[in-house]
């Protein structure tokens, strides 16, 4: 499964939640969609913690655009030594090159 068709299952899988004081539209989304292969959890860049009851052990993403937003974090973990400099568009073709 590439990073597209993953990005696309995560977020069909998020729970949409109250927005924050803002407005902003807020999406929960579990920690098991977040797991290494060697099945351990990790915080994916551009999320906050769920400190709610409700859903249990889980990330919250801040997005008008969930799916984008899931693919440029699960892009950024593939590369978590990456400089900043580096724009997405160069980690999604060094990702591919690795492919």
């Amino acid at each position: 499964m590439d990073i597209h068709e993953k990005a696309k299952t995560i977020a069909q899988d998020a729970i949409r939640l109250n927005n924050d004081i803002n407005g902003n539209p807020r999406y929960y989304i579990s920690c098991a969609s977040f797991m290494d292969n060697n099945h351990d959890f990790y915080r994916p860049p551009y999320a906050k913690m769920y400190r709610g009851k409700k859903y249990g052990a889980g990330w919250v993403f801040e997005s008008f655009s969930l799916e984008n937003d899931i693919r440029d974090s699960l892009l950024a973990s593939a590369f978590p030594m990456a400089d900043s400099a580096n724009t997405t568009e160069q980690l999604a073709s060094n990702l591919l090159m690795k492919i």
